[in-house]
């Protein structure tokens, strides 16, 4: 009898494990490569299934996003800047408690072609 309840035991965890939910707000820190100082900014995740949607930025500019959870990766998108020629991207690991995502982000400009990437850390409230 005991392997059969350890089985359904470790079989539950492995599905709540996959459906983590990171729908709610996040308040998100991210550094730049090869620069000390630290942006912040909050994001307001909903997710469905595996789809992510929301908004990301500043209460004066707030981006709509799209994205995914795929296990406990989870990345999002989104278009910034006053033309919405920034095209941003973060992608992370959520940690076992669902509480924090940490990965690495890049920007694009394409008016110009800068780039900029760096690492972030992403706390729910």
């Amino acid at each position: 009898m005991t392997v059969p309840v350890a089985y359904f035991v470790m079989s539950a965890l492995s599905v709540s494990l996959l459906q983590a939910d990171v729908t709610g707000v996040w308040s998100v820190e991210f550094k730049r490569d090869a620069h000390d100082y630290f942006s912040t900014g909050t994001c307001t995740f909903k997710q469905n299934d595996r789809k992510l949607t929301g908004d990301c930025g500043s209460e004066s500019m707030a981006n709509v996003l799209s994205g995914e959870v795929n296990g406990q990766r989870v990345t999002w998108r989104f278009k910034s800047g006053f033309d919405g020629s920034i095209h941003a991207e973060f992608s992370g690991e959520l940690d076992d408690e669902a509480t924090t995502i940490r990965g690495g982000w890049h920007f694009v400009d394409s008016s110009d072609g800068a780039t900029a990437t760096g690492t972030f850390e992403a706390r729910k409230r």
